[in-house]
């Protein structure tokens, strides 16, 4: 997908229930961002970034359910997501 500062990707994740999960990944300017979370009613988005790749993690689902799976996305993408716990 185009992004505003190049390249981007969408993933989106169902399970047997329909709860559906979606991550965006795109280039960035910034090096480093820390974890931010945003609430809007019952759907919950972890973003962060790491050697100038954005990442948003968003879905309706429990907020630490939600980071529990944002720190495990963050690992394997070559994150440190060490300093959310």
């Amino acid at each position: 997908m185009p992004g505003i500062a190049g390249p981007a990707a969408q993933f989106m994740y169902e399970n047997g229930a329909g709860a559906r999960l979606a991550l965006y990944m795109s280039t960035i300017s910034q090096r480093e961002n820390p974890i931010q979370l945003l609430r809007e009613g019952d759907r919950r988005t972890f973003s962060w970034a790491n050697d100038h790749m954005g990442y948003a993690l968003s879905g309706q689902m429990a907020e630490g359910q939600l980071r529990t799976i944002a720190v495990d996305v963050c690992s394997e993408l070559g994150g440190h997501p060490e300093s959310w716990r």
